[in-house]
């Protein structure tokens, strides 16, 4: 992807078939990879911030699974690190 040529083909891809035009709203000025760091197996604390802020996503359920079905491709440490990530980031966990 030319525009942020720090992602991978298959992340591209995945972030495009899920957001289309909305992908702009969370990599918008990202120019190297640790712009949207830290990551949680394939999803980057950019995206989690923009599910969180325009998705209403607020338990790590929310975001693994029912915005996406990444949950199947984190380990346990990825998870518990997301579930840290989305607490510091002001979100109450049930």
């Amino acid at each position: 992807m030319r525009v942020w040529p720090f992602l991978q083909k298959s992340e591209a891809r995945r972030l495009v078939d899920a957001y289309r035009t909305r992908l702009k709203r969370f990599l918008a000025d990202a120019a190297k990879r640790e712009d949207i760091a830290p990551f949680f197996g394939p999803l980057s604390a950019a995206e989690v911030r923009y599910l969180m802020a325009h998705e209403w996503a607020r338990t790590p359920e929310d975001v693994l699974w029912r915005r996406s079905k990444l949950g199947l491709k984190l380990a346990p440490a990825e998870r518990q690190a997301l579930a840290g990530f989305m607490t510091e980031a002001g979100v109450s966990m049930p």
